[in-house]
């Protein structure tokens, strides 16, 4: 896995580690993409 992040976004990501499991965390703001598709994240 490859994750690119612009160096003046670089506070976007943060790694836990939650039950045991390590995470990379990347908190989703406005402008996020997934393989070059935009991302909308809503709350339900």
């Amino acid at each position: 896995m490859t994750i690119k992040v612009k160096p003046d976004k670089s506070y976007l990501l943060e790694t836990k580690i939650i039950d045991g499991v390590k995470y990379v965390m990347v908190r989703a703001e406005e402008g996020v993409e997934v393989n070059g598709v935009k991302i909308n994240i809503s709350e339900k």
